[in-house]
């Protein structure tokens, strides 16, 4: 069969069988296969002041988080739990999703290390992250979390 003779034959049909046939072709033609995602990387380094060793069972948490709205709790947008082997300061690395990102947004990361559950150090100043600057390398010096009462 030629084009000529595809064309003639297209002619032919009705509106109907025109949208049947349109159905039919993106049947067979299956799923439009969705966009990967555009994966974003920030990666840095947890350290802390004290010159002691970091205590066994310790978990390094690394997070991506959207701190846009000043009366509502930031929303986590990427983590990384770390068992570090060592001492500090600890390698990390946050992937994500950056179609998940709006560019007037405001977004941080922090890091946290915990104790048996307990927050042991955390950071307590804001590491901005500009979406229009990926990737970024950032550094995070955590500080002590003071013990809480004795119960």
């Amino acid at each position: 069969m030629t084009a000529d003779d595809l064309i003639a034959l297209w002619r032919r049909l009705g509106p109907d069988d025109r949208r049947l046939v349109f159905d039919l072709a993106g049947r067979l033609a299956g799923p439009v296969p969705e966009e990967e995602p555009e994966v974003g990387l920030i990666t840095g380094t947890v350290a802390y002041r004290e010159r002691i060793a970091m205590p066994p069972g310790a978990v390094v948490i690394a997070s991506l988080q959207d701190v846009s709205r000043a009366d509502a709790p930031s929303l986590p947008l990427a983590e990384h739990r770390i068992e570090p082997a060592g001492n500090v300061p600890v390698p990390f690395e946050l992937r994500f999703d950056v179609g998940s990102l709006d560019r007037r947004g405001r977004y941080a990361v922090r890091a946290t290390i915990e104790v048996d559950g307990k927050p042991r150090w955390t950071t307590d100043t804001v590491a901005p992250i500009d979406p229009s600057d990926l990737p970024t390398h950032v550094h995070l010096l955590l500080r002590a979390v003071p013990p809480g009462p004795v119960r």
